[in-house]
């Protein structure tokens, strides 16, 4: 059975490690960082990923700051979209709802005109919901951490 090569110095370990979370941070896969790891370092499988999964839990910390820098302007865009997304077709809704008690008597035809405008723009209203809510929640989370 083959031992496995060590590297040679402090420095190399460093430039190993430093590697590892380059790579954790663009948000690249285990398996291949840990293939490159063992051909860089001439390590069996086992040794290499031993060595990503102790940086990963090392700098958990600098892996999360790094990761944030790109989830916090894509949550900050959902959540602006959202917040546009629900304004826009709130207004709509609340233009087309009070029309409809200005023009219709009977109350079948009231609700006949309500599930109208709820099927026509009720459906991007609630996306916009969800945007503006899974914005703000995502948001939270990350600068939380």
């Amino acid at each position: 059975m083959n031992q496995p090569q060590v590297p040679d110095t402090e420095s190399d370990l460093d430039a190993l490690t430093a590697f590892v979370i380059k790579e954790l941070s663009s948000f690249e896969e285990i398996d291949d960082i840990v293939v490159e790891i063992c051909t860089r370092a001439g390590w069996d499988w086992q040794r290499g990923e031993e060595f990503v999964l102790d940086v990963q839990s090392e700098h958990h910390r600098l892996l999360t700051r790094r990761r944030n820098r790109l989830l916090v302007p894509m949550g900050l865009v959902i959540f602006l979209c959202g917040a546009a997304l629900t304004y826009y077709t709130g207004d709509i809704l609340w233009r087309d709802i009070n029309s409809i008690f200005g023009r219709y008597v009977s109350n079948e035809t009231i609700i006949t005109a309500l599930i109208d405008i709820f099927i026509n723009n009720g459906y991007w209203f609630l996306i916009g919901l969800g945007m503006l809510v899974g914005g703000a929640y995502g948001l939270g989370k990350v600068l939380a951490t």
